[in-house]
């Protein structure tokens, strides 16, 4: 099946310290790293946000999982994600992306996504990521 050309995605982005040089600017970061973020500390913290997540999807009947991880991630996002989409609205979502906006290590994973998923952690140069598609 070929992958759909726009979907809805939301995700929580920890900016971390680049292993050498200074951070490349980041218009759309709502904060900088914490200067003793590594790489490393970044996936044991989103780690950790899988956990709370997977936790809040199994918690209750069956039907309304997909719902309750969509409101978990969006609260999650408010609280502890570095880029401003987690300002955006009850979802706290990018909102309607297409292929290509966001480089090709993102849409690797989002465009692969089914509705409702969580992805894994994925480096990009903006970060480490943790993706919920919406639609």
């Amino acid at each position: 099946a070929k992958p759909p050309s726009r979907i809805r995605i939301a995700h929580i982005l920890l900016k971390c310290q680049p292993a050498s040089g200074p951070a490349p600017s980041d218009p759309q970061a709502r904060r900088q790293a914490p200067s003793d973020r590594t790489q490393a500390d970044g996936e044991a913290q989103l780690l950790k946000l899988v956990e709370v997540l997977l936790t809040e999807y199994h918690k209750g009947p069956e039907a309304g999982a997909s719902k309750r991880l969509s409101a978990k991630f969006a609260e999650l996002a408010r609280e502890h994600s570095d880029c401003k989409s987690a300002t955006n609205g009850s979802l706290s979502d990018l909102g309607w992306i297409n292929q290509g906006q966001h480089g090709k290590d993102f849409d690797a994973v989002a465009f692969e996504l089914p509705v409702g998923g969580l992805s894994d952690i994925i480096v990009t140069q903006r970060g480490v990521h943790l993706l919920h598609r919406l639609a």
